[in-house]
């Protein structure tokens, strides 16, 4: 148990006079300044999750940022950017049935001969 407490807490529990300074003011349970021992140059953050996240789930968060952005914002400049991503689809699906007709919409001239 006290191992595994060492390697998450990465510390130690010294007995007085047991360090490797001597007796002196900084030795006894903690690493002050008499302590010889090396002090690990490392902070963990324990509130981080260790998975990485991947592409989907990055979009998926960038989604869901950027559709906050557009709730908080004023009903006037919402309204302004709703209005131009509806003119932008109505564009959109008439660029994309230009081509398209239907057979009761032709205009057919027909020569007839007898």
């Amino acid at each position: 148990m006290y191992s595994k407490w060492k390697k998450r807490t990465r510390r130690e529990v010294v007995a007085p006079g047991a360090g490797a300074g001597g007796g002196g003011a900084g030795a006894g349970g903690g690493a002050g300044p008499g302590d010889d021992r090396p002090i690990p140059n490392v902070k963990v953050n324990r509130h981080v999750p260790d998975e990485v996240k991947g592409a989907a789930a990055l979009r998926k968060a960038k989604k869901a940022k950027d559709n906050l952005k557009l709730k908080n914002l004023s009903k006037d400049k919402r309204r302004r950017v709703e209005g131009h991503k509806k003119k932008k689809q109505a564009l959109e699906k008439a660029a994309s049935l230009k081509g398209v007709t239907k057979a009761g919409n032709r205009k057919i001239k027909a020569i007839l001969r007898y």
